[in-house]
């Protein structure tokens, strides 16, 4: 270290007193990155338009801006009826089908219903004037095998003629007795007083076996519960004034 020769002393000197400071510059803040906004006007270059924003093609205003939701007022009348579930419609067709029958008078619909529910005036109209299908009625037909083939066997209006008792029902697509239904004392008879079935309490739907003496519909014509129910429809039409449908089934009896 050198001395200070003045004043005959020494004196201590720094060693900044050497260098000569230089001025530092700030450093400059980290560059940032182009915001992307989607909506703008630029096709992805910068937006002079907004200050160098990068934009994806779209207007810039509709960026910037939400949209206006406007909620508009309806009428609650004027709002379409809910359609019926699938279930309900189907319930709803059914009961136009059975209002159908009953009103058609088809021996089937009130064949299932206890005749102590049928009122008088409807029982009397069924013994009267039953359902009758119309001429064009496509009749249904059962299927039976013979030598290996296939044969069918249709019902029809000839059946009817022949044997005044006997009603078809379009409900079950069979034929029944006009009378045993309603006047079979508690719906048994025959030997043993078996259950009774088809052409009584359900539909005799297999139709190969109609004509001859014991098959079908002459050994149901020749049952004792017939021969009583016939007797019984015709004292309750009588009671109730029509002694020409009464005569009828006197004439049918007697043969």
């Amino acid at each position: 270290m050198d001395q200070d020769s003045s004043g005959g002393g020494s004196k201590k000197r720094k060693i900044t007193n050497f260098f000569k400071p230089v001025p530092v510059a700030p450093l400059p803040p980290p560059p940032r990155s182009p915001a992307k906004v989607t909506g703008g006007a630029c096709g992805g270059d910068p937006c002079p338009s907004s200050g160098g924003v990068m934009c994806d093609g779209g207007p810039l205003d509709a960026r910037a801006t939400e949209p206006e939701v406007v909620f508009e007022s309806v009428d609650i009348q004027d709002l379409p009826a809910p359609s019926p579930a699938p279930s309900a419609a189907l319930e709803s067709q059914g009961q136009v089908s059975e209002a159908r029958w009953a009103s058609s008078l088809d021996v089937g619909y009130y064949a299932k219903i206890p005749v102590s529910e049928i009122d008088k005036a409807t029982l009397q109209r069924l013994l009267e004037n039953p359902w009758v299908p119309p001429p064009s009625y496509d009749f249904p037909f059962s299927v039976r095998q013979s030598n290996g083939k296939e044969r069918r066997c249709y019902v029809g209006h000839q059946h009817l003629q022949k044997y005044n008792w006997l009603a078809f029902s379009d409900m079950d697509k069979g034929l029944y007795c006009r009378y045993c239904p309603f006047f079979v004392v508690g719906r048994s008879g025959g030997r043993g007083r078996a259950s009774l079935g088809y052409l009584v309490t359900k539909p005799l739907t297999k139709f190969f076996k109609l004509f001859g003496a014991k098959e079908d519909l002459e050994s149901h014509a020749a049952c004792d519960y017939h021969t009583a129910a016939v007797l019984d429809a015709k004292e309750f039409l009588r009671s109730r004034g029509r002694t020409d449908v009464s005569s009828q089934l006197d004439t049918y009896h007697s043969r």
